[in-house]
């Protein structure tokens, strides 16, 4: 069973602008030089040697196509 998000009983009433920030800023980083799906070397969060900011721009990393569509679906 494919669970997807099709509604809600919520009436909207506002324009949901993170929401959208959020979707930019994800797709934006996909896109960027390093190719669609390819991780930025410096802002994947590494164990070894993790930084502050990787646990930020981690979030911003995506596989494939597939995997960003999906997360921005349940956004």
């Amino acid at each position: 069973m494919l669970l997807r998000p099709i509604s809600t009983d919520m009436p909207v009433r506002r324009t949901p602008w993170v929401n959208w920030a959020l979707i930019a800023a994800n797709v934006a980083v996909f896109l960027s030089p390093g190719g669609p799906g390819r991780a930025h070397h410096g802002l994947m969060l590494w164990a070894q040697d993790p930084r502050w900011y990787q646990f930020l721009t981690s979030m911003f990393l995506h596989a494939n196509w597939g995997h960003l569509v999906g997360n921005m679906v349940f956004l």
